[in-house]
């Protein structure tokens, strides 16, 4: 959770009073309002939730970036842009007194309690900061999407988006935590200073792609160290980027830049809540086992993230749930479950594999889930093959692989080859299995013998 700030109103539209006010918390301090048990300081602008930084590759986690708790930077950086402090309250260098007004909704206990410590610390810092509760209708259908507010409660934009392969869920409409105030695809609320976290500006403008993206500019700049972003062109190329692909990086590293120069959303905390589920509609246990946790936490976080930003929001959803395919009732082995064990999840489904965290074929996983379901398994390996030479050469080269096949392979030769090649091998665990030509041919010869013997009743009759 954090504090949506409305840059329409000055001078919260210059980022780095934004910026100075990030910085003023003591984020351990609003945790501990709640209860550190259940609540943890989350000092991201980024979307991105803590203890996943290292699911992004490097280039990408080197945008994501942090707010410290420095008042006294803070107030450098205040200084620096013509602020004075007059009997303990900062004036802008208009002389209007810098002002903060943060509503959210009244009934939600756990974020009023953390969002009043911050205003607080703000207060305490000379901000004429307020938290006003509103009725938790009026809140989140008026005030917060219309963007009525200086500033309000809202999520991180993290909650629906753990990490880096299935953050394109959550980047695909970002703005419903900002509500009107920033948004992509409406004027005036979708183009806004930017700067990449260097200090730097260099323009992004990427090929269009008629007829619906007709406008390739994302970033331009200005000079070398300021620029803008349009917010609506960003999205459209977002939304048609793969997990893994140069423009999915691209995009992910151009919208943290973002988030950390214009700070959109002073973090506050991360909330740790408790998934709750009906025995008999399924059964998520085997995502809990410490060889999936430990090793790949993505997984489970999918099962808790995926559906409504925390776990214990199921049912209304529940069906988005069965539909990702990483639950089934009791007795019943999930379809996920099945193509980790046999393979299919990397050879026939490489992209959802990237976006649940595995994009890589890993047999102690397909053991670990075998062992769970008490099912078999086939280990998929991916090996690389690497061929030299310095003359053109025809070979003929027969390869037996340990899997069962056997392969002629006839070719010429004349440069340095490196090849990649996922291989399926045997099953390793097994269990008996009736041919279904016996079965067939017993019901044959039973049928047999029992007309014989009807016909030799009939006619002893």
């Amino acid at each position: 959770m954090g504090i949506a700030v409305n840059p329409h109103y000055y001078p919260w539209n210059i980022p780095q009073v934004r910026e100075a006010i990030c910085d003023v918390i003591n984020r351990t301090e609003v945790a501990a309002a709640w209860g550190l048990a259940i609540s943890k300081p989350a000092y991201y602008p980024n979307p991105v939730i803590p203890g996943t930084e290292s699911t992004y590759p490097p280039d990408v986690r080197q945008f994501i970036t942090s707010c410290s708790y420095d008042p006294a930077k803070a107030a450098q950086m205040l200084e620096s842009l013509g602020f004075k402090k007059i009997n303990g309250y900062w004036y802008t260098p208009n002389g209007t007194q810098l002002t903060l007004y943060v509503y959210g909704p009244s009934g939600f206990t756990d974020w009023m309690t953390m969002a009043a410590d911050a205003v607080e610390q703000m207060q305490a810092f000379g901000v004429n900061a307020k938290l006003i509760g509103q009725d938790v209708g009026v809140f989140w259908s008026t005030t917060l999407p219309n963007g009525q507010y200086g500033g309000a409660t809202t999520w991180i934009n993290s909650a629906n988006g753990p990490a880096y392969s299935s953050m394109w869920g959550l980047l695909g409409w970002p703005w419903w935590t900002t509500g009107a105030a920033i948004q992509a695809y409406k004027s005036g609320s979708d183009v806004w200073p930017f700067q990449w976290p260097n200090g730097t500006c260099s323009p992004v403008i990427l090929p269009a792609q008629p007829p619906v993206l007709t406008n390739g500019t994302i970033v331009w700049c200005i000079n070398s160290t300021y620029g803008f972003i349009n917010l609506t062109n960003w999205q459209m190329f977002e939304n048609i980027a793969a997990p893994g692909t140069p423009n999915y990086d691209l995009m992910m590293k151009i919208i943290f830049a973002w988030y950390d120069y214009f700070v959109p959303i002073v973090p506050l905390y991360s909330k740790l809540e408790p998934y709750e589920y009906m025995k008999s509609v399924m059964d998520p246990n085997w995502l809990f086992q410490p060889c999936i946790l430990n090793k790949y936490p993505l997984l489970t976080y999918e099962l808790e993230f995926m559906p409504w930003g925390y776990g214990n929001g199921l049912y209304s959803n529940l069906h988005i749930i069965i539909a990702w395919g990483l639950v089934a009732p009791p007795g019943v082995v999930p379809p996920v479950a099945q193509a980790i064990a046999n393979g299919s999840l990397w050879t026939k489904y490489p992209q959802y594999a990237a976006f649940l965290g595995i994009p890589n074929p890993d047999p102690s996983l397909q053991a670990c889930v075998a062992s769970y379901f008490h099912i078999p398994y086939t280990p998929v390996t991916t090996s690389t093959t690497a061929t030299t030479t310095t003359t053109t050469t025809t070979t003929t080269t027969t390869a037996v692989s340990t899997v069962t096949s056997t392969a002629t392979v006839t070719s010429t030769v004349t440069t340095t080859a490196v090849s990649t090649t996922t291989a399926v091998s045997t099953v390793t665990v097994t269990k008996t299995v009736v041919s279904t030509a016996l079965i067939a041919g017993i019901v044959v010869i039973v049928i047999v013998v029992a007309a014989v013997a009807a016909l030799i009743a009939m006619r002893r009759r």
